[in-house]
């Protein structure tokens, strides 16, 4: 997992290196429609789209019987079992490709959300970093000490919570750019990043463990080493938001409208049916 994550992070970030210097918005809707684009095609070469036309007039055709007959039961109600038939037999062709398409797409929205979801700190504000224990190491140990880079200062802490196996620091930014914090512990020196500073740019909130589960999800930073005492570390960001006027617009919602209405006008161009 770890060598994956590393692929697609290089890979996505070589693509929002150009668009980060835009803004949010022209990122987001350059991002919206390649990935249509691409995952059309995908969808277009992993399905039969002869079969898949037919099938599709034919729930069609099935369906406008009850328009047709709405005034006779009878009619409607052998209707019924072959539209269901007609339907079934529509999706059961749509399953496949759709299923191919969602490792990509699952994974893309990963990657988004490294970019989307959070905002790198500003200079002057606080935040708090905290070290989860794993559930077998004393909450009361090991040692820790904390070194940050120049653009932090240690503000507070270490502060120890037994019944969470959690310890935490107050940090704040000295100045607005990316940085990073050293954390000593049990014999073992990890780094966390810390973003901050202007623009869009990555946004690790978490350094995982080695769980396929949590690498999956937090594919910015390498795992933590197995075995540590350390099972994560967790630097608070503020949430991300796009704005439309005085709307504030969650960036899933933004990628999903403007995904469909790319995907509804290049249907025709791409010469698919859907």
């Amino acid at each position: 997992m770890t060598a994956l994550n590393h692929m697609l992070n290089l890979l996505f970030d070589l693509g929002m290196r150009p668009l980060s210097r835009l803004g949010p918005w022209p990122a987001m809707v350059v991002i919206s429609l390649v990935s249509t684009v691409l995952l059309l095609l995908v969808f277009k070469h992993t399905s039969n789209q002869k079969a898949l036309r037919r099938r599709k007039n034919a729930a069609t055709a099935r369906l406008l019987e009850f328009a047709l007959f709405k005034n006779d039961p009878v009619v409607n109600l052998g209707a019924f079992p072959r539209a269901m038939a007609a339907i079934g037999a529509y999706l059961g062709h749509l399953l496949a490709p759709l299923l191919i398409t969602f490792v990509p797409t699952a994974l893309l929205l990963i990657q988004m959300a490294c970019w989307f979801e959070y905002r790198p700190l500003s200079a002057g504000k606080t935040t708090l970093l905290t070290v989860r224990l794993s559930p077998d190491s004393d909450p009361l140990q090991p040692a820790m000490t904390l070194t940050p880079s120049p653009q932090l200062a240690v503000e507070a802490g270490p502060v120890r919570i037994p019944s969470l196996r959690e310890v935490s620091w107050r940090l704040r930014v000295r100045d607005g750019a990316p940085a990073w914090v050293d954390l000593a512990a049990a014999g073992q020196t990890v780094r966390k990043a810390v973003a901050a500073g202007p623009g869009l740019q990555r946004v690790s909130p978490l350094r995982p463990g080695p769980g396929f589960q949590d690498q999956l999800l937090n594919p910015s930073e390498s795992p933590l080493p197995a075995g540590s005492a350390i099972r994560a570390i967790e630097v608070l960001h503020p949430e991300a938001e796009l704005r439309m006027g005085s709307a504030r617009l969650h960036w899933l919602v933004v990628f999903l409208a403007l995904s469909l209405g790319f995907g509804l006008i290049l249907l025709k161009p791409l010469r698919m049916t859907v």
